[in-house]
């Protein structure tokens, strides 16, 4: 004999099932009481932060809760012909900690009409969580100062990421998605992810006006860029870190000197590289630094991936008295795994600094799945090697690509920190290509650009144009399931502009596909139609 198992867990969030009185009663008393029955028995203690009320009260609502059946009273002191929005919000939670599957919106009015306009929209996140969104009232309002204060309404996004306003007033609106405090906290943009939308204000003109699609990107501000570290990791080569990424390619103006404390010529360093997953660090080295002596670097004419400028910088560099570790293997990790498609796109193997091979048949050696040596078809000597078999890797093999340390040294002599070194390089089968084209329609159309982004992980994503006739072509997708997404490049940089809250500066429109899209080998999938939200 035993007790029960109780059965599988509970995981289904509570609902709301009805309110007495119904939302949108007109001529409610004073005090009067309302309740909210739920399809779960709700924890008490999540009751005070999630009923929230627009305008604010001045005195407190009482709160009354019997298993599922919660009993909001309103105060004593109400204002005549207004209507109250009553929040139910997601920091609900029932007695097995299921948040509410949604928040709730109800309204009552002291007077004899309810006002009957809705806001409406999603929320997309990078993080893949819930959002805030604070609307405010901004007539006659500066824009610059409107988020320093705490909103008119706020709600949350469901688990979809869409969110509603309904029962609002003629007039114009501004509206803010954010992640990270409790509502209403104001919005701290350099703490906080958070996005704009693209037309300002919203206006509801009519009492029953309705505004759909006002959909918003979150995103966290990025920070000036900035130096935050430079220092010599050798006697010949040093680091500098940044606040931001910065990709060397794109340097076009970037200018680098280093001159010598005791006095002499300045030095440009001959070398200048980045390690694979390192984009907001640039490593230099120079044959001609002396070791042991102080050197001022300088650098000037450097931007980010956002195109922010650094001012010119100055920093006192010590050079180490010698080194004493040698280059080592940055990326991959020893003993990982790499997938590669089949083909001719080598594996790319990365050094903490410049090698110097002595013999590339002892240094190297690339077999397959029956230990077969084959011969190296590319092989670079600098910081980044990229070798591969000749013919490319073939479909569905196995390789191991192996290093051995004591061929492979700094120009200085000394040899890889490890004297052996093994990766596998599993190859995927064949991938066929196919085509993918399509148009855009809608008001900002003109200067859009479509990112087609696998669904597959990792996932990778290509870009084109929107010609003038509104038309896009993908003319070789690797076979898979692919998402579309759209936006108008209105400041002609490339990539999507997520706008600012203060100073404000609007987002950039942009549209989501909300279909997953199959491209088959050898076919060319057509008409693809891509519309962006139609609004007045």
């Amino acid at each position: 004999m035993a007790p029960p198992s109780g059965g599988p867990e509970d995981k289904t969030p509570p609902a709301l099932l009805s309110v007495d009185p119904p939302s949108g009663s007109t001529e409610i008393p004073q005090g009067f009481s309302v309740t909210f029955t739920f399809s779960e028995r709700i924890d008490e203690s999540t009751i005070p932060k999630g009923i929230r009320v627009s305008p604010a009260l001045r005195a407190p609502l009482g709160m009354s809760l019997k298993k599922d059946e919660l009993i909001v009273t309103f105060p004593q002191e109400m204002q005549e012909n207004q209507t109250y929005l009553i929040s139910v919000t997601r920091d609900i939670f029932d007695e097995h900690r299921n948040r509410l599957d949604r928040t709730y919106q109800v309204a009552f009015s002291t007077g004899e009409e309810i006002s009957q306009g809705n806001i409406s929209g999603a929320v997309y996140s990078r993080e893949g969580v819930s959002s805030f969104v604070y609307l405010y009232r901004a007539d006659g309002m500066d824009l610059d100062s409107l988020f320093f204060g705490p909103p008119d309404y706020f709600g949350e996004t469901d688990d979809s990421g869409r969110y509603s306003f309904s029962f609002l007033e003629p007039g114009s609106y501004q509206i803010l998605a954010l992640q990270g405090g409790m509502p209403p906290a104001v919005l701290v943009p350099d703490r906080m992810p958070y996005g704009v939308y693209w037309q300002t204000p919203i206006r509801i003109r009519h009492a029953q006006d309705t505004v759909n699609s006002v959909n918003m990107k979150t995103s966290r501000e990025p920070p000036p860029l900035r130096v935050v570290s430079a220092k010599m990791e050798t006697p010949q080569r040093g680091v500098i870190q940044f606040t931001n990424p910065v990709h060397l390619s794109a340097q076009e103006k970037m200018k680098l000197e280093l001159l010598p404390d005791m006095g002499g010529e300045t030095l440009i360093p001959g070398y200048l590289f980045q390690y694979r997953d390192g984009e907001n660090r640039i490593h230099f080295r120079s044959e001609e630094i002396v070791a042991g002596n102080i050197y001022a670097l300088t650098l000037s004419g450097i931007q980010d991936s956002l195109g922010q400028i650094l001012s010119e910088f100055t920093r006192s560099l010590v050079v180490p008295e010698r080194d004493t570790l040698g280059p080592a293997v940055v990326a991959p990790e020893p003993g990982e795994t790499v997938t590669l498609d089949p083909g001719e796109i080598p594996l790319g193997i990365q050094f903490s600094d410049v090698v110097v091979i002595d013999s590339m048949q002892k240094a190297l050696a690339i077999r397959d799945t029956s230990q077969s040596v084959l011969t190296i078809s590319r092989w670079k000597n600098a910081t980044n090697v990229q070798v591969m078999p000749s013919g490319g890797w073939l479909p569905k093999m196995e390789y191991q690509v192996s290093l051995f340390g004591n061929w492979i040294a700094s120009p200085e002599g000394l040899t890889l920190k490890d004297s052996s070194l093994v990766f596998t390089v599993g190859v995927n089968q064949e991938r066929g290509f196919g085509g993918l084209f399509g148009s855009v329609d809608g008001q900002y159309r003109l200067n859009s650009r479509v990112t087609a982004r696998t669904v597959e992980k990792p996932s990778i994503s290509y870009s084109t144009n929107v010609n003038l006739e509104g038309r896009f072509a993908f003319t070789k997708l690797p076979a898979g399931f692919w998402l579309l997404r759209g936006y108008q490049d209105r400041d002609g940089n490339s990539r999507y502009t997520y706008g600012r809250a203060i100073p404000f500066q609007p987002a950039e429109p942009f549209l989501v596909s909300p279909d997953t899209l199959e491209i088959r080998a050898n076919w060319d999938l057509e008409d693809v139609l891509l519309e962006y939200p139609r609004q007045d």
